[in-house]
């Protein structure tokens, strides 16, 4: 497996193992199995004896028409639908417990998942992978690292095998990535989790420690850690919201998925495509989206990541 065929987990969908729950759905598949229930008794010769019930009484007062029991016109005497009834109090009770214990399938089913697991359960499957968790590191993160596991079955050779012992240096790394200018030269790029990304001297360090060629990378190969370049842009955008009231929110959350937009695409070699900036500015509400910057797409090679130094909307 190579880290250009491997699949981002982050973006698989539920398996159909983990159901979507609803109170109300699950209340309702009671109620009408209890209307539906009949009592069932059986005689000597194990025949069902039907249930004698005398002839319902129409009662007027006031003009209120009801039903004076016993009767047998059981339809119109389901008082399991009023929510104030007894029985349908337990009922909703029991709907209630039923939900928790289908969202506890659920959480074990997620559990043993690497791309839904969380905190210990993500520890157990990365122990399982050979990968433990390294002080301060977040499942994001740690997560992303499970997979690489395979990567390391083979000495640094691989990019996928120097991106995974490099992740595997430190915490601060956000991302890493290897290639080979010239034979017998190997060049990692590395990407922080600080400030722009820019990587420190002392992160730089424990990068190329871990790449020793005493236990992880060939004899031969000469490796080369460098820091990315670095391409600083600023997102300025004039959104005009549709007419009648407006939800001055909307520019709030159109900045906050901005804000997302950017910290995703900030890694190495990708690109920050102005459809896409203009896709998830354009939040319900807003009619139009006037994107002043960036005037071009910015195209990323491997050694390089695009940085947004500041957000500006502006009230169309």
């Amino acid at each position: 497996m190579t880290t250009e065929s491997a699949v981002d987990i982050s973006r698989l969908p539920a398996p159909n193992l983990v159901e979507t729950l609803d109170f109300e759905s699950i209340y309702s598949e009671m109620v009408a199995q209890l209307d539906g229930a009949a009592p069932l008794l059986l005689d000597e010769e194990g025949q069902v004896i039907k249930p004698k019930v005398n002839k319902a009484t129409l009662i007027t007062d006031d003009g209120a028409p009801y039903f004076k029991v016993p009767a047998d016109n059981l339809a119109n005497l389901s008082y399991i639908k009023m929510e104030s009834e007894p029985l349908a109090r337990l009922l909703q009770v029991a709907a209630y417990r039923e939900m928790l214990t289908r969202q506890r399938v659920n959480d074990a089913a997620r559990g043993v998942m690497v791309a839904f697991a969380v905190d210990a359960d993500l520890d157990q499957l990365g122990e399982n992978n050979k990968t433990r968790r390294l002080k301060g590191e977040d499942d994001t993160r740690y997560r992303g690292r499970i997979p690489l596991a395979f990567e390391g079955l083979t000495t640094a050779g691989p990019k996928g095998s120097y991106k995974k012992h490099a992740l595997a240096a430190d915490p601060r790394i956000k991302d890493a990535l290897a290639s080979s200018p010239s034979d017998g030269v190997v060049r990692v790029v590395v990407l922080s989790t600080e400030g722009n990304g820019s990587a420190s001297p002392d992160l730089l360090a424990a990068v190329k420690n871990s790449l020793s060629e005493h236990t992880v990378r060939p004899l031969t190969d000469k490796v080369e850690v460098i820091e990315p370049e670095i391409k600083q842009y600023s997102i300025r955008a004039t959104l005009t919201p549709m007419p009648g009231p407006v939800d001055e929110a909307l520019y709030q959350r159109a900045e906050e998925a901005a804000i997302a937009y950017a910290k995703k695409r900030h890694g190495l070699g990708l690109t920050v495509a102005r459809s896409g900036l203009s896709k998830v500015l354009h939040q319900e509400g807003i009619e139009r989206v006037q994107l002043h910057e960036p005037e071009f797409d910015i195209l990323n090679e491997p050694h390089q990541t695009a940085w947004c130094a500041g957000i500006e909307i502006i009230r169309g």
